[in-house]
């Protein structure tokens, strides 16, 4: 050996031994070695590692000279009980589950988290402040998931688990878009939720939500072939769904299913608005790249033909505001558009931000700015709610929980409704008002008169859901349900089928 080299060891050896007594008597150690690193087990023990850590952050506090990096043992997988054992004696002695991670070579962190619950450890998310808690549902409601959350933030995916569901904000289990429309299509030809539930293996309770969405709920109606040509005749002439419905008393969303299921689609043709197909009506029929109407040449370089196909591709999918993906094209049979997007224009991220549309994950931030907030919020109140009127609280949730969540961060729905000069969907009673019997009962029947009910009966969730009336139903909610109020206010209850709602 060089005498440089060794001159070298010598010189860390002698400065090993004056820093480690120092550090001895903090060392958290469950085992108590008398004379760490003199014996054989000390090589793969996670505690003298950490020791080894702590002396070379006494020499090089800054990291300028480079210390080698002490390198965890190799373990077989599985892994044996000792192993999980040292682990779980670490968590004891207040090391953090990074450390543990990275002393003992565990590659998997949820798979320390496991041993760590399995022993009936409590979490620590208690150590973490309320500002990096708010960084971690800022994430999620941007679209990271709880595991990419750990990997940026050091808070495990389990609590921010257990964050998201207690702020009410936590996301369903997402099925791929054609799963939810098969299940739909099973649904609309007379299959019960159980049934369809047992042929896609998606749960019933998601089965029933998707079609409470599509407005399917209750009991299934059947439609003549005669109606249904009726509605596609009304969307033909220029009428929308929401208007069709009115006319023919079918709920708007099964007029959509028909309208998407014919392969209609709006275009405009100078100052005029045209109906066409763009896909074979006749579901049997293969469908082709020539299956919708052919465009002449140079048509997708042009970017206003491509928004105008867009937008009206929205329109028909029901998600004004959001650009769709390549998978979601795919499954449309929209090849044009898809390589219209991808060879013209740039991508999909440049051409929503081009059109002001939402695509993929929002960037960390995202709701702080008021702007994109207001966008989000009229894309909303534009597919779901009425022009100009602040949709409640319990609309949003329904539908876009992040977006409900955002109006909280920005001073609540009464301010953000005043700051873009939105009407509330009802007015404001001052406090105690839906304790008195006499309000309650004044409210309800003028609901009744606007109903045009013969028999007066107790108005039912969804009908007061239908008028715009979330104040009256949580009303109603809070002083002991229909039946309870109906009984004190002397209107009959009368229900057509079970609805939890109406508890």
């Amino acid at each position: 050996m060089y005498k440089l080299t060794s001159d070298l060891f010598r010189e860390a050896a002698e400065r090993f031994a004056v820093i480690e007594p120092g550090l001895l008597t903090h060392w958290p150690s469950k085992c108590k070695c008398p004379e760490p690193g003199i014996r054989f087990e000390c090589q793969t023990c996670p505690y003298y590692k950490k020791l080894g850590q702590l002396v070379q952050q006494q020499i090089d506090p800054v990291g300028e000279l480079g210390l080698a990096t002490i390198r965890p043992v190799k373990h077989a997988d599985p892994y044996t009980d000792q192993v999980k054992q040292q682990c779980i004696a670490m968590y004891q002695l207040g090391y953090s589950v990074n450390e543990i991670q990275e002393l003992n070579g565990i590659p998997l962190r949820r798979t320390l988290r496991n041993w760590l619950r399995t022993s009936g450890l409590p979490g620590r998310s208690a150590d973490f402040s309320e500002k990096e808690k708010q960084i971690c549902i800022q994430l999620y409601l941007d679209g990271w998931t709880p595991r990419e959350i750990e990997d940026q933030t050091d808070v495990s995916a389990d609590t921010i688990t257990d964050l998201v569901h207690a702020e009410g904000i936590a996301r369903e289990t997402r099925y791929p878009e054609a799963v939810k429309q098969q299940s739909l299509e099973l649904y609309k030809e007379g299959k019960t939720a159980a049934q369809v539930a047992e042929i896609t293996g998606v749960h019933p309770v998601t089965i029933y939500s998707w079609i409470a969405e599509a407005g399917l709920g209750g009991k299934q109606k059947r439609y003549s072939k005669a109606t249904i040509d009726k509605c596609l005749r009304l969307y033909r002439e220029g009428k929308s769904p929401k208007e069709i419905s009115a006319l023919t008393k079918v709920k708007a969303g099964t007029i959509r299913y028909w309208i998407t299921k014919a392969g209609l689609i709006k275009v405009e043709d100078g100052d005029q608005v045209k109906v066409v197909t763009l896909l074979p009506p006749d579901p049997s029929q293969p469908v082709t790249r020539q299956s919708y109407e052919r465009r002449p040449v140079g048509y997708w370089e042009n970017f206003d033909n491509l928004k105008r196909e867009l937008i009206a591709l929205n329109e028909i999918r029901g998600q004004i505001g959001v650009m769709p993906t390549a998978q979601e094209l795919q499954q449309m049979k929209r090849c044009d558009l898809q390589k219209a997007v991808s060879e013209f224009h740039g991508g999909y991220a440049a051409v929503a931000e081009k059109l002001g549309l939402i695509y993929g994950k929002k960037t960390y931030g995202y709701w702080l700015e008021f702007s994109n907030l207001e966008h989000e919020l009229v894309a909303f109140i534009e597919h779901h709610g009425t022009p100009g009127v602040m949709p409640t609280k319990e609309e949003i949730q329904a539908v876009e929980p992040s977006l409900s969540w955002a109006i909280g961060q920005h001073g609540g729905f009464l301010q953000v409704a005043q700051r873009l000069n939105l009407k509330l969907s009802y007015s404001r009673k001052p406090r105690g008002y839906w304790r008195n019997l006499d309000n309650m009962k004044r409210e309800i029947l003028e609901v009744v008169e606007q109903l045009g009910q013969i028999e007066k009966t107790m108005p039912t969730h969804e009908e007061l859901t239908r008028i715009g009336r979330k104040d009256l139903i949580n009303a109603i909610a809070s002083n002991g349900g229909w039946a309870s109020v109906g009984k004190r206010i002397g209107l009959p209850y009368v229900r057509n089928y079970p609805n939890p709602n109406d508890y």
